[in-house]
């Protein structure tokens, strides 16, 4: 969803915060290729349209999966790549807000793995708790605001 809401608003990308780019690009697989190579290219060349992402993205070895994707978009009748303007930008927030969510409870699980002896486990703990209030209150305050 997050790839498809940045293809249809090239803009997007350079709306989203630098802890937004990092969760992104650090996805394993094939997204994190595709947005490693998307932060890239609007550090080079700023905001693309679709077209100009399309074409650059020939040869990439997710190619393939961008291209699926953006063919399966219902928002793409016919298959015809177009941008689209009108979706919200608090749609992409509530992705990548959930993907913070997911990146930090698997985080959380790794730190509640520590041994109970370790002194570092309990303020790490806390802290990715603290993180995860802050998302998940961020994220109730954007449902808020998509339903109005």
């Amino acid at each position: 969803n997050i790839a498809r809401l940045v293809f249809r608003n090239p803009g997007f990308w350079e709306q989203l915060t630098a802890a937004d780019h990092e969760v992104l690009c650090q996805l394993e697989g094939a997204f994190g290729d595709l947005f490693r190579w998307i932060d890239s290219q609007v550090h080079e060349h700023g905001a693309q349209p679709m077209a100009a992402l399309l074409a650059g993205m020939a040869g990439q070895p997710f190619e393939a999966q961008a291209r699926q994707l953006i063919e399966f978009d219902n928002l793409q009748p016919l298959g015809r790549q177009i941008e689209d303007p009108e979706t919200p930008l608090s749609d992409l927030r509530v992705a990548v807000t959930r993907l913070h969510l997911e990146a930090i409870d698997m985080e959380l699980k790794q730190v509640q793995a520590l041994p109970s002896g370790d002194g570092s486990r309990i303020e790490q703990e806390k802290q990715l708790i603290q993180q995860q209030l802050a998302y998940k209150k961020s994220l109730h305050e954007l449902g808020k605001s998509v339903r109005t």
